[in-house]
């Protein structure tokens, strides 16, 4: 699981948060988004999910621990 504070903004150099995320998602760890703007909330960036992300609660967070432990 990698939890990122980060403005959600495109990579801009190598080592950046960014890139940092995208790489997790291609590893297939679960990725929670949590936004540097103001009032967004946060977002499970599943491997498999949109670009996006959707709205993270701890119910989702617990189903997508669930779905990478059972790999």
């Amino acid at each position: 699981l990698l939890c990122a504070v980060w403005d959600g903004a495109p990579a801009q150099g190598p080592g950046g948060t960014a890139e940092v995320v995208a790489e997790a998602r291609r590893r297939g760890l679960p990725v929670v988004h949590l936004s540097t703007r103001s009032g967004a909330p946060a977002a499970l960036l599943a491997p498999d999910g949109p670009p996006g992300g959707q709205p993270c609660g701890r119910h989702e967070l617990r189903a997508a621990l669930a779905r990478r432990k059972a790999r």
